[in-house]
């Protein structure tokens, strides 16, 4: 995680230095290298949000919960598709990367809102979460 959060900020930052070292030779003008440059920086979201999207995901599958994790990540997939082909039809490569860096981040985020309640669950029913000596 922190190296993917260290790339994706050496991209915002000085992301068209770095793509003209990458492609040097390469005979892009350097429109390409820029529009390279910015859908780099805009898609380094999508990093962030994967990794912290699996680690939540996994709270539900120990706690035994697979239904809402499925139906939020129908859901999330479905809006974040829908979005996707908005974004590009109103704002092209740019705008597609962004989409996919913002709905991969809401449906992470669905996930974070969501954990409280499989902890509630597991409290009804009287269990334990993995290693805790009472119950949550």
């Amino acid at each position: 995680a922190l190296v993917g959060c260290t790339v994706w900020l050496l991209f915002i930052v000085a992301g068209d230095a770095l793509v003209g070292l990458l492609f040097a030779g390469s005979g892009e003008s350097p429109q390409q290298l820029a529009l390279t440059a910015q859908v780099l920086a805009l898609v380094g979201g999508y990093m962030l949000a994967v990794m912290f999207g699996q680690v939540l995901a996994q709270v539900f599958y120990c706690a035994g919960e697979t239904r809402r994790i499925v139906v939020l990540g129908v859901a999330g997939y479905t809006l974040g598709l829908v979005l996707k082909v908005l974004a590009l039809w109103q704002f092209g490569l740019p705008g597609l990367a962004a989409a996919i860096s913002l709905s991969w981040l809401l449906n992470a985020a669905a996930y974070g809102l969501a954990v409280p309640g499989v902890f509630r669950r597991i409290t009804a029913v009287g269990g334990t979460v993995a290693g805790a000596r009472t119950p949550v």
